[in-house]
């Protein structure tokens, strides 16, 4: 009988090394990428990631119950076949009250039928058109009735009418089953996307209800809610443009059985557009979710000729189609165009299309469902487009002369500026003339976080802003009217009327401060917060140094020897006229404009905070730069001259920081 030989006592038992090895029961050098012992025998080294184990180990109960953590304990452990495979443990935005993780329908299909949707369940039909999924062996009928009877079940006034300080820190582990990454990242979306993705969040939002339902059925949204939600974790590297890339495939391919049966004379139905309009929407949205530096304009020339084309077949608002999936798709189409005005060179005629939704909803007795993106103030995104339209193009004709010289381009340039003043005169009478809708025509947002109330607020807020981008662009808008000549009025009417003859830079800054005083008294946990990006650049663009009039003319009265005509028309004059342009001034004074300003930028780091999109932190970008060369402009500029405001877009085209901002 052979003697058993001792073991050396060097030799160190060792749990690491390739899967390989420990299955030959050989030493394996662990050598990266591929350990030798695979290599020397040309075999495919499967290397050093461990195989996941579900272990219940540290699970503690809510409640901290010892019995409970004991039983805990007592769980099997799984052992996962596949060393890819992932456990999420983000927790749902929930009431405390809702126990089962993912119970609000919105979260159905990542929780009943689209696991595991990878390439080989993402197929295409025979004729090349349009994406077919398979759903994890769950028929479409059988589908429906596991929806229907899921849906039941369900209490959405109790998932969503929780406090701020009730819901779940999605940084909490929870314990849930195993899933695969399709199925995090779509829960991902409808826990955290959604919320800052709208400007309200409840059960009625078509954020979370509209695409849920074209989720099931669509593979365009299917992915583009994957693009996102993946953008936004900003954890998972190049999945995200993965899904990005199935989502365009996805498109191309609808688009062109789109284009077949246009061309084959086969009326469209709505919801085959209304799914490709709202995917090419998505993308060229999201755009900046990848890189802050795309515009998605591919997208939006896409998607205008999808939205024209989806209009034509919908017809008007006469029940064909439900109000609330079509004003949702006007909406943010309208939105969209609103944003885009400020960072591309596009023509009045580009937009003219959006000219018929201003009076579309105005009549009595129609209700306002709240749009995720516009609020209820859909009109004024029309008006903003313009301005923003209007701000681009006047910044080209200013530009002119710098690129041609003579007085053919200076006729040019003034014929081309006082056309542009005369559209944005009609885009000033229409936003003076519009009226926020009352809270009785507006339907409940269910959400206790942004009420009613904020929506109108939003709706002051935007209907402000895009007034001020006109009259800090078009400034002789607002001096005295066009049917006034100089010298006409007497000194008496000069002074009833202050705020006509103030500085024009005066009412600008009054005005800016007004809308920061609007957006300052929102809660930080209003869901309006994600929208204020474009009226916090355009307002905070607007702190620039100016010369206050009252305090110039005071002193230049006290140094000339002349008495006070303030004074001498006291007897005449009430005390507001008398105290008018003092109160303007007031926001010229430079301890005011710093103020304000430091505000703007705390209230941009809340909104990034809140967000998570980096193209919030390029507005502050923007924003240091205008201030910055607006305080060197008043450095190196004689105290008499005039100083011209910076545009904010010019500096944006400058400094090469365009982006989808909002």
């Amino acid at each position: 009988m052979a003697e058993n030989r001792p073991l050396p006592r060097n030799r160190v038992k060792t749990r690491t090394g390739c899967l390989r090895c420990k299955q030959r029961r050989i030493k394996c050098d662990e050598t990266h990428p591929h350990c030798n012992q695979c290599k020397r025998r040309a075999y495919d080294c499967p290397g050093y990631q461990r195989p996941l184990e579900w272990s219940s180990k540290y699970e503690v109960a809510a409640n901290n119950d010892a019995a409970a953590r004991k039983d805990a304990r007592s769980k099997p452990t799984i052992n996962a076949g596949t060393p890819d495979l992932t456990v999420n443990t983000i927790s749902p935005i929930l009431s405390p009250s809702a126990s089962v993780p993912g119970s609000t329908p919105q979260h159905l299909p990542m929780t009943t039928g689209l696991a595991e949707q990878d390439a080989s369940h993402y197929t295409a039909s025979p004729d090349a058109s349009f994406p077919e999924f398979e759903f994890n062996n769950i028929s479409p009928p059988q589908y429906e009735q596991i929806s229907s009877s899921f849906l039941g079940s369900v209490q959405l006034p109790d998932v969503f009418n929780t406090n701020l300080g009730e819901w779940a820190d999605l940084t909490v582990s929870l314990p849930l089953p195993l899933e695969d990454q399709d199925t995090r990242i779509s829960r991902y979306y409808f826990f955290k996307v959604c919320r800052i993705n709208s400007c309200f969040d409840s059960g009625t939002n078509p954020m979370r209800v509209q695409i849920h339902d074209q989720m099931a059925f669509s593979g365009l949204i299917y992915h583009c809610v994957l693009s996102m939600s993946a953008a936004h974790e900003g954890s998972i590297g190049s999945t995200a443009l993965t899904y990005r890339s199935k989502a365009v495939t996805c498109l191309k391919s609808e688009l062109t059985r789109l284009k077949e049966e246009t061309d084959s004379e086969k009326p469209l139905g709505s919801t085959d557009l209304s799914s490709a309009l709202l995917g090419c929407i998505l993308l060229g949205m999201t755009d900046a979710w990848h890189r802050p530096s795309n515009l998605g304009i591919t997208h939006l020339h896409g998607a205008r000729c999808l939205f024209k084309r989806w209009i034509s077949t919908t017809g008007t608002n006469d029940g064909a189609v439900t109000a609330s999936p079509r004003d949702f798709l006007i909406g943010i189409m309208v939105y969209w165009e609103s944003l885009a005005s400020f960072f591309t060179d596009q023509s009045l005629d580009a937009i003219a299309y959006l000219y018929a939704f201003c009076e579309e909803g105005i009549s009595i007795g129609t209700r306002i469902h709240p749009n995720p993106w516009a609020g209820i103030c859909t009109p004024l995104f029309v008006y903003l487009a313009k301005a923003g339209t209007l701000a681009r193009q006047r910044s080209l004709a200013k530009n002119l002369s710098n690129l041609t010289a003579g007085p053919s381009a200076t006729s040019i340039q003034t014929q081309l500026i006082a056309e542009l003043t005369g559209h944005a005169r009609q885009t000033e009478t229409a936003l003076l003339q519009y009226e926020i809708p009352a809270e009785d025509r507006i339907r409940e947002t269910a959400d206790h976080l942004t009420p009613i109330s904020h929506l109108q607020k939003m709706a002051q807020i935007y209907r402000l802003a895009a007034l001020l981008e006109i009259y800090r662009n078009f400034p002789s808008l607002l001096r005295t009217e066009s049917n006034t000549t100089p010298g006409s009025t007497t000194q008496s009417q000069e002074l009833e009327r202050p705020l006509e003859n103030s500085s024009s830079k005066d009412k600008l800054l009054t005005l800016a401060t007004a809308i920061l005083t609007l957006i300052m008294g929102l809660p930080r946990t209003s869901g309006v917060n994600c929208v204020m990006t474009i009226p916090l650049i355009i307002a905070g663009s607007t702190l620039q140094p100016v010369t206050p009039t009252f305090v110039g003319a005071r002193k230049a009265e006290k140094e000339s020897g002349r008495k006070d005509s303030y004074q001498l028309e006291t007897e005449t004059a009430t005390a507001w006229n008398t105290l008018a342009s003092e109160i303007l001034s007031i926001s010229a004074q430079e301890e005011t404009r710093l103020y304000w300003r430091d505000l703007v930028r705390e209230r941009l780091r809340a909104v990034h905070s809140y967000v998570g999109l980096a193209s919030v932190l390029r507005a502050l970008d923007i924003l240091e730069n205008v201030w910055a060369r607006s305080d060197f402009q008043a450095i190196a500029t004689d105290g008499e001259a005039v100083l011209e405001f910076v545009q904010w877009t010019e500096v944006m085209v400058g400094e090469k920081l365009e982006t989808v901002l909002g």
